[in-house]
């Protein structure tokens, strides 16, 4: 960025706070996306149009867009732009081992968040169809095709165990979405920070419509596979 257009921003900063101060700020929502698999991340906001702030994310032209590109598991439209992609440690999943019993695949896996999710979604995708699930050893009832599992709370290892029983000869196909509180380094990356003006809007302002988009976010999602077991 030009420090013509630097100046540009905080011009037009500047003038947007009119009226606003640390006191009464103004309420804005961003947020940043990264998909580990497909390498693409976005910046998003539930506001209805980008202001002189967030303008340096979305551009004059913004405009609203589905966010399943990056994030499948969300069906909801937000001001979407490209943002840079930032080197943040994803979810892991791992095998920790399969078996059959009574016809029916059962694996096992250890999930673990190096970024200490403050909530994961963990859905599996079809073909597969879930039959039963233990999380921490308790039993799971909701259990459906396709699968989702959302967890609120991770142990202090910030690692998670489960047990998923399929069909035998069952691939197994996890999308893992996790959310931590936030923004990158926005100076890093060469925007301006936020303003002392202007605070992350609240997401209880959105209940209403059942907007899950939360603004001040940082989501990370990426793919796990486990092709079934051949036949011996």
């Amino acid at each position: 960025r030009g420090s013509f257009a630097l100046a540009l921003v905080l011009l037009l900063t500047g003038w947007a706070s009119n009226g606003f101060s640390a006191s009464k700020p103004k309420l804005l929502s961003l947020s940043y996306a990264l998909n580990k698999t497909t390498g693409e991340s976005i910046w998003f906001s539930s506001d209805d149009a980008p202001d002189a702030w967030t303008q340096q994310f979305f551009g004059e032209d913004a405009s609203i867009h589905s966010l399943a590109s990056v994030l499948p598991a969300q069906h909801k439209d937000s001001l979407i732009a490209p943002a840079p992609v930032v080197d943040l440690a994803g979810p892991q999943v791992e095998l920790l081992g399969e078996r059959i019993e009574a016809g029916k695949r059962i694996v096992d896996l250890r999930y673990h968040s190096p970024r200490k999710a403050t909530f994961s979604k963990l859905t599996v995708l079809s073909p597969a169809s879930i039959l039963a699930a233990t999380y921490e050893g308790r039993a799971l009832l909701d259990i459906g095709t396709p699968w989702t599992f959302t967890i609120g709370t991770l142990p202090r290892s910030r690692e998670a165990h489960l047990s998923l029983t399929l069909p035998p000869n069952a691939p197994l196909h996890i999308q893992v979405e996790e959310t931590t509180f936030g923004n990158p380094d926005l100076e890093a990356l060469g925007y301006t920070p936020w303003p002392d003006w202007a605070v992350i809007k609240p997401n209880t302002l959105d209940w209403w419509e059942s907007n899950e988009m939360n603004s001040g976010r940082i989501y990370v999602v990426d793919n796990f596979v486990f092709p079934a077991a051949r036949d011996e």
